[in-house]
C-alpha cells in the first residue's frame, strides 16, 4: 500500500518535474527537483519497514535510498533512524556515518539479553552479568528510545526454566525479572514499551510466557509512568 502511494505521488511530481525541466534525470537530480514536502512524504512512505536493521540483516533496498545524494540524506537520515528498529549487537558500525545523529535519532531497538548458561564452556556468571550492564548502560546514550525489544536464548537461562514451570504463580514473573536484571530496562527514562521474544531474529508467534511477559512489563510501565510503582 505504502509503495503504491509512492509510486502515486513519484509519477505526478515527476510529471510535473520534467514539465519544467527537460534535462531531470533519475533518481538524485529527480528528487532533488521535487519541492521537500513532496520528498517528506516519499521519505514517510519509503524508509518505515516491518522488520529490524542489523548488520547480519541490512534491509539495504530500504537504505538505498539514504545514499542518493547529500541533500536526501541529510534530510531522510533522521527519519530513517527514528522509524525503524536497531539491532544494537550488529547495526552501528554499519549504519551510522555520525554516531551523535545516530544516537539522538533512534527510538526502537533490539537487543540479545544473556543468559546464565549450565554449561561448562559457556561464559561464567560474571561475565553475562557484565556484557549485559554494559549493553544496559549503553542505552542511555539514546535520549528518545521509547521502544525496546529483547530476545535470548531463553533455554540455556537456568532460572529461566525454573520459570517455565511456575509463570502462572503470583509474583513469578516479578520476581524472575528482578533476579535477572531485566526489570532495570524499564528505569530507562522514556521507554514505554518493552516487549520479549523466544528465539533471537526469528519471527514466530509468541509463546505463552513471552506473551506473560510482555503483559506484565505494559503494566508495570503504565504504574510506573502513574506514580504507583509496582516494585
Amino acid at each position: 500500500m505504502a509503495l503504491q502511494g509512492m509510486q502515486q505521488v513519484v509519477r505526478i511530481s515527476r510529471m510535473s518535474a520534467i514539465g519544467s525541466n527537460a534535462n531531470v534525470t533519475f533518481p538524485a537530480d529527480f528528487m532533488r527537483s521535487l519541492s521537500a514536502e513532496i520528498r517528506l512524504i516519499i521519505y514517510q512512505l519509503v524508509l518505515p519497514v516491518d522488520a529490524f536493521f542489523s548488520r547480519r540483516f541490512p534491509s539495504a533496498d530500504t537504505a538505498a535510498l539514504l545514499l542518493t545524494c547529500k541533500l536526501i540524506n541529510r534530510e531522510a537520515y533522521p527519519l530513517f533512524l527514528s522509524c525503524n528498529n536497531f539491532d544494537i549487537d550488529d547495526s552501528l558500525s554499519f549504519y551510522y556515518h555520525a554516531a551523535h545523529d545516530f544516537y539522538k535519532h533512534v527510538r526502537q531497538i533490539s537487543l540479545i539479553w544473556s543468559c546464565n548458561s549450565p554449561s561448562d564452556d559457556g561464559p561464567t556468571a560474571l561475565e553475562v552479568g557484565k556484557s549485559n550492564f554494559e549493553m544496559f548502560k549503553y542505552l542511555y546514550k539514546f535520549p528518545r528510545l521509547r521502544i525496546l525489544h529483547i530476545s535470548g536464548f531463553w533455554a540455556a537461562d537456568q532460572e529461566y526454566l525454573n520459570l517455565e514451570d511456575h509463570w502462572e504463580e503470583e509474583g513469578a514473573i516479578q520476581s524472575y525479572l528482578e533476579r535477572s536484571g531485566i526489570k532495570a530496562f524499564s528505569e530507562i527514562p522514556g521507554v514505554t514499551k518493552i516487549t520479549f521474544s523466544d528465539i533471537p531474529l526469528i519471527a514466530q508467534d509468541k509463546s505463552e510466557i513471552m506473551i506473560a511477559l510482555d503483559k506484565y512489563m505494559a503494566k508495570h510501565l503504565r504504574d510506573s509512568q502513574s506514580g504507583s510503582w509496582n516494585f
